[in-house]
């Protein structure tokens, strides 16, 4: 994740703004010190099939507590628009899924108007980030 070149969440742009540059035959030392650093920071890491939260308490969507993210509330929408959130290359192929599964279900005629709503407000979501993910990869080539 660190120097993945394209992520996503709102978590993802603040690290690609602040990483440092990885460069030359020093980036695997370069690495491990800077997630050294982050892990003395005591940076609390949390992995899921949608993403990665970067966990910090304050900004935490799920409401979680000083241990860490509340599984409880744990779910891809939350997370999404959670300041603790990341997104790789790794997680396209959950929120390429996401957009095709809402897009299908836009289709159904019968679909009561709160429904529709919120399947559109998670097409937004899911499509946002595949962009996001598929931003980084035009960049890095």
């Amino acid at each position: 994740m660190l120097a993945a070149p394209g992520l996503g969440g709102r978590a993802g742009e603040e690290i690609v703004a602040n990483r440092p540059r990885f460069r030359g035959k020093r980036i695997k030392e370069d690495l491990a010190s800077y997630a050294r650093l982050l892990v003395d920071a005591g940076l609390v890491l949390g992995v899921c099939d949608w993403g990665f939260c970067v966990y910090r308490e304050e900004y935490s969507a799920c409401l979680g507590n000083a241990a860490g993210p509340n599984p409880a509330r744990r779910e891809p929408s939350t997370c999404a628009r959670c300041q603790n959130f990341v997104v790789s290359e790794q997680h396209r192929p959950y929120w390429a899924i996401q957009v095709h599964r809402c897009q299908e279900l836009l289709d159904e005629p019968a679909l009561p108007l709160q429904t529709l709503r919120i399947v559109r407000a998670r097409l937004d979501e899911a499509r946002s980030l595949v962009r996001a993910i598929d931003c980084g990869r035009k960049e890095s080539s």
